[in-house]
This record gives C-alpha cells, sequence and structure tokens, in this order.
C-alpha cells in the first residue's frame, strides 16, 4: 500500500515538474487546449496551491514527453558562430534534466539497467539524473587513469582529423551480468559511444541501450554501419 502511493505522489510531483519546463519556455494555454484543463488549473498546479490526480498526472507528462520536450530542446539548443552546438540552456535547468531523465526512464525501464555510464564530459549532469532516476549506478569514463584503481578497462578513440585517445574505466566498475545504459550529450562522430559501447562488452555487461539528448546529422546511423553497434538507440533531437 505505501509502494503504491509512493510510485503516485512520485507521478503527481513529476508532472508539475513538468508542467514547470512548458510555462517557462512555452506558456499553458496550448497543452491546457490540448488537455482539456483550464489554464487557471494548470497554473494553480504549477504554484503548488493544488496536486493532479493520477490520471491527469499522467496525461500531462504523456503530452510534455511525447509532443513537447524534443521540439523544445531544439529551440534551446544554440548553433555557435563556430558551427558548434551549445546546449547550456537545458542541461543548467533542473527539471528539465528531470523530464529528459523521464524520457530514458519510460524508454529503458524494461531492460533494467544496473549501471549508467558515460564519459568525463558536458554530459555527466545528464547521465547523473537519468542514473537517479532509474535507480542505477554511475559509471563515467576518464581521459586519464584515476590513482585511486589499480586495473582498468582501457580503449583506443581516433578521432579526425588524427587524434588518438584513450578512455578507462575502473575494471571493478563493470561486473559481469550487468545491464549498462550508455548515456551522452551529443552523439557527434559516434566514435565515443562505440568506445563505450567495447568497453563494456570486454567486461562481460551487456548493452541494453544508447540514450542522447543530440545527434548530428547520420551520426547514429554510422554507429550501427560502421561501428558495430548493435542495441536501441534513442535520440531526443537530430541537429541535422
Amino acid at each position: 500500500m505505501f509502494g503504491e502511493k509512493f510510485v503516485d505522489m512520485r507521478i503527481r510531483l513529476a508532472a508539475i515538474e513538468a508542467l514547470s519546463v512548458v510555462k517557462r519556455w512555452r506558456g499553458l494555454k496550448r497543452m491546457a487546449e490540448v488537455l482539456g484543463i483550464s489554464p487557471s488549473v494548470l497554473s494553480r498546479y504549477t504554484n503548488g496551491r493544488s496536486l493532479p490526480n493520477k490520471d491527469r498526472a499522467e496525461a500531462i507528462l504523456r503530452y510534455v514527453l511525447d509532443e513537447v520536450l524534443s521540439d523544445l530542446l531544439t529551440t534551446l539548443v544554440r548553433k555557435t558562430g563556430d558551427g558548434l552546438y551549445d546546449l547550456t540552456v537545458p542541461m543548467r535547468d533542473p527539471n528539465m534534466l528531470k523530464l529528459i531523465a523521464a524520457t530514458a526512464h519510460t524508454t529503458f525501464k524494461n531492460a533494467r539497467p544496473m549501471k549508467v555510464l558515460t564519459v568525463a564530459t558536458d554530459g555527466i549532469p545528464c547521465a547523473t539524473v537519468v542514473a537517479s532516476e532509474m535507480g542505477a549506478e554511475l559509471v563515467v569514463a576518464k581521459d586519464w587513469k584515476d590513482p585511486v584503481y589499480d586495473e582498468f578497462i582501457e580503449e583506443r578513440v581516433t578521432r579526425s582529423p588524427p587524434v588518438v585517445e584513450y578512455l578507462y574505466i575502473p575494471r571493478r566498475a563493470l561486473r559481469r551480468n550487468d545491464n549498462v545504459l550508455i548515456v551522452d550529450d551529443v552523439i557527434r562522430s559516434g566514435k565515443t559511444v562505440a568506445a563505450l559501447y567495447k568497453m563494456v562488452n570486454r567486461s562481460g555487461a551487456t548493452v541494453v541501450g544508447i540514450f542522447a539528448l543530440a545527434s548530428i546529422a547520420d551520426s547514429v546511423d554510422k554507429l550501427r554501419t560502421d561501428l558495430g553497434v548493435k542495441c536501441p538507440v534513442r535520440v531526443l533531437v537530430n541537429l541535422g
């Protein structure tokens, strides 16, 4: 009984967090029209004056995750004058990160990931929130050997123009039969994600999926066709 009440309350609070994101960046008028809920009621939810019931909370979450989030992220990602993509705005919004994590959870929850693996770059905030949402352990691959550990799984990454880097994961961080979800902020060439994929396989663990906020051009296709990645991939935004 207590467990059911906890889950219900978590869904209702998550719906309020989702509403706060939409209100901040889009306003609530369109959502009110689609869901058939008056703007004043939605406003009371976001102001903490009342909570939606479970059914209404689930409807709000479904709409935001399925219809709003990807489009909203597209508008918030900024392309710099150097042709780079800046995800600073969504990555510094805690409620936005929670929505992103909720999408990862909805997509991969049946695979039961025990570990969330990322690389020591700007993707760490997202991976941390995803790991929390999944109830999984966070594992971070670094480009240096942490002196705390003695044994590592190592993988070479060759980038273009020819630059060779190495990634390291403490050997004891991944165990045989662990289910691992790889999380990144942006999949560019796909080489970093492919390196993480190989490291998991060498550890004896299993990659159950790859989740990213964004991908560039055909990088996801390259993961499958050129880099040998064979697992479900979910990307929220394709940046073209």
